[in-house]
Order: C-alpha cells, then structure tokens, then sequence
C-alpha cells in the first residue's frame, strides 16, 4: 500500500543560520518563567536555563527580557542581574498559578510572548507560549516514572503540543519522539542544542590531591557520575563495573547525590552533594572518566561539560547521548556490566588512549555554545512575535 510522507513540523536550528537579534526595530517583550530556580534539588534544566539567560543578555540588549516566578527568586540563582524580576505569588498550585495568576500579569503588562523552561504553559489566554521539552523518557524505554509524575509529565507534553506557539527541544531525538507521539500537534517544534559554560574549558588550578581533600579522601584515582539518583540514571551499573577485580583502586565520586556513600550500596563510592560549576570543572578535569550510563537523556549536558574539562566521557547508547557525543565519547549498551569495566580500565592502562580521548573531547565540545543556542532561540521568538 502507497503512503504519503507527512512533512515535518521540526526545524532544526543547529542546522540553520541565525541572526544575531530579532529583526526589525521593533523591540520584543518577552517574560521567562524562572520559577523551577527555586526548587531543591538542583537540577540540569535550571542549569540550562540560566546558561540561555545569561547568553540573551549578551546578545540582545535591545530586547526586554523580565523575569516572573511564583515564588522568591533566588539572589545566588546566577540569573541576569539587569533584568526586572516580578515574583507573582500565590498559595495555590502550579496550573492554577499559571493558567491565572501569571496569564493575567502577562495581559496587563503586555508581553509578546512567555517562555517556559518546560513543558507546563499556560493553556489559555491572548499571549503565545513557548514551551520547553528536555525529554520524554516514558516514550524512550527508561524505568518507569512513578505513576504520579509519568501522569504529570503526558498531561503536561499533551497540553503543550496543542496550545503553545512553539515547543523547543535541545535534541533531534527528542523531537523525533515528541513528533511520533502526537503526530498532529499544531505547535512546531524548534531543535536548539544547549550549550557549554565557559568555565569548564578552563584549566584547573587545584591539583587533585588538594581537591579530594575537601571531602576527606586521600589521592587516587576516580571515575565521575552527575546527577541525582533516579533508576533512568543507571547507577547501579557503576557499582556493579567497579566490583571488578582490576578497577580495586578506583572510587566513585557522585556529583550531585546525596552526601551518604551507604546509599548506593558501594563502599568506594562518595555522594559529593551539589557543587558550584567551578568545583565540577576540578572534579571532570581530575577523573579518569565521567560515567553516564543512562537508560535516557534528553541531551545529556554532563556528557559535553565533562569534555569540554578535559575528561573522557563514557555513556550509553540510548536517548540523546549518541547523537550529542558523536565519536567524540565511547558508547555502550547500558546493561553491560564488563563493557564499562573495560572501558574504565582501558583509560587506565593506556595513556595515549586517554590523551587523545581528552583532546578529540574538547573539540567536540566547542560546538555546542550557548551563544550560539541563544542565537537561535532568538530567531525562534522573531517567528512566534511576527505570527502574533
């Protein structure tokens, strides 16, 4: 039977010239929903947020960016001094906040349009939305989400897919699976990869004996995990790599998790908690390797902060982590126990492996800029603004 090919609503900005502001004189009003800044734990996607805000304010100086939140916004949130914060608060729950609360405010202020850093808008009301979309791991085989937030998640997508002006999303892949999902969705979707901060192509200037002792360890070798401790993030495979014989030296140090090496089940491991950008380069330029064995990411930035330091990255080969490390990182299937053993003991035993993995690492990296990313999204909103 003869199909027809549907054409795609994807436009793929890391493929596409951008312009340095929006066009025309007219200047844009834009309102970035900053409210995720002020929960705890931290997370990757209020690091990519701010890294996107800090590039807008460089690049677009003629446009006016305000910041909104439901709740205090962070004085140590590394977001742009110059710009107007307005907390709009509210006692009542996140949809209703938005749908109301902020909806209104964006009226009376008359915004051209409000970003989200995810995929919960505003449903109705006079002001385009554009969402952002990070990943869909129900759709990408990763463990399951408890039933709350995977119920949470599919309202949030479906919702964003029919009433925003736009959805943004910094992986092909991710966009592949949002289009598959909901293949007649009025919103387009944008692909603007994230970028890099600056401060991790920064050399350290802490040798790593001085840094491990700020946790009590003495020198020694350390593979790197970031993140928090959720099953999508595969932890249990490092555990299960570092029981073998030939790594017995090697511990594990967990950026991001919980300060309590019990948790895990594994006495080399060390739950470093948060740390600043600044302390997560030292900690990347001084590992053998960063181990992201995820069941699904939606871009992976841990994977290119890691390289851009000078550090191999070694992940899996699902969700958006192949195509965000190229040949630039090893991949491996992430049930492999032997194949990350081996990868591990190969940086080792090899320096010239590990020589060239750093410095193909750091190329590949300097790609992904959020200048760059910043560029792009500042075209996305030229669209959305023009359509209004």
């Amino acid at each position: 039977m003869q199909t027809t090919a549907r054409q795609s609503r994807v436009t793929h900005w890391d493929l596409q010239p951008t312009a340095s502001n929006l066009s025309g004189n007219r200047s844009v009003r834009i309102a970035h929903d900053v409210t995720i800044q002020g929960l705890l734990p931290p997370t990757g996607v209020q690091r990519a947020q701010r890294g996107l805000l800090r590039a807008l304010d460089e690049l677009a100086p003629n446009h006016e960016f305000v910041l909104v939140s439901q709740g205090t916004i962070p004085i140590d949130a590394e977001l742009p001094k110059t710009w107007r914060r307005h907390v709009i608060p509210s006692r009542r729950p996140g949809p209703i906040w938005r749908e109301i609360h902020l909806m209104r405010f964006l009226v009376r202020r008359g915004f051209d349009l409000v970003h989200s850093p995810v995929s919960a808008i505003p449903l109705g009301g006079p002001v385009p939305r554009l969402a952002t979309v990070h990943e869909v791991p129900w759709l990408t085989g990763a463990p399951r989400l408890d039933r709350g937030r995977r119920l949470n998640h599919r309202l949030a997508l479906r919702h964003a897919v029919r009433h925003a002006a736009g959805i943004v999303t910094p992986s092909r892949t991710t966009a592949a699976a949002i289009e598959k999902r909901h293949p007649g969705a009025r919103a387009p979707i944008h692909v603007v990869p994230h970028g890099v901060d600056a401060v991790f192509f920064k050399p350290s200037e802490r040798p790593r004996d001085a840094l491990l002792a700020e946790w009590g360890l003495a020198d020694g070798p350390y593979v790197l995990s970031v993140g928090a401790e959720r099953p999508r993030k595969n932890h249990t495979l490092i555990a299960r790599a570092l029981d073998d014989s030939r790594l017995g030296e090697v511990r594990w140090l967990a950026a991001g998790a919980a300060a309590d090496s019990r948790r895990a089940g594994h006495e080399r491991r060390h739950g470093l908690g948060p740390v600043s950008d600044p302390i997560l380069r030292d900690l990347y330029a001084h590992a053998t390797a960063l181990v992201f064995p995820s069941f699904s990411e939606g871009f992976g930035l841990p994977a290119l902060e890691a390289m851009a330091a000078g550090c191999p990255a070694i992940v899996s080969n699902r969700g958006a982590l192949p195509e965000v490390v190229g040949d630039a990182a090893q991949t491996l299937e992430p049930r492999d126990t032997k194949a990350l053993a081996d990868a591990v003991f190969d940086l080792l035993t090899r320096p010239e492996s590990l020589s060239s993995r750093r410095a193909r690492g750091r190329e590949h990296a300097r790609s992904f800029t959020w200048q760059r990313a910043a560029n792009a999204m500042l075209d996305v909103y030229r669209q959305i603004a023009a359509a209004s």
